[in-house]
């Protein structure tokens, strides 16, 4: 009987994340959601390009590097974020990676029409 209490406050505490402060130099969900969408269509691309022909690792990092000036970032805000996200903010990458999903999901739709 005394451990319903105990059991209760661990399972309200399990229940309800905290919120997580993202720190200067990481980026927001939102930006993290556009960004990560864009790497896996530059992974996409690059996997296509060497079904076809076989690119350099410069042509890649070519793309890579438009990447990153598209969204104003560096490779390492880039690794810093997912660093974060990673290891403070599991919870807030899962929600990232749900609408980084629903992001390519409208852009193969998009393709199609």
């Amino acid at each position: 009987m005394r451990l319903t209490p105990i059991l209760l406050l661990l399972l309200f505490a399990c229940s309800n994340p905290v919120a997580v402060t993202t720190p200067s130099g990481v980026l927001s969900v939102d930006q993290m959601t556009m960004v990560l969408a864009d790497v896996h269509f530059v992974k996409g691309q690059v996997a296509i390009l060497r079904i076809k022909n076989p690119i350099s690792k410069a042509q890649e990092d070519s793309l890579f590097q438009e990447l990153y000036a598209k969204h104003q970032i560096s490779e390492a805000i880039l690794d810093s974020s997912l660093s974060f996200y990673t290891k403070k903010a599991p919870l807030q990458l899962e929600e990232i990676y749900a609408n980084v999903v629903e992001e390519l999901q409208k852009q193969e739709a998009d393709l199609e029409n």
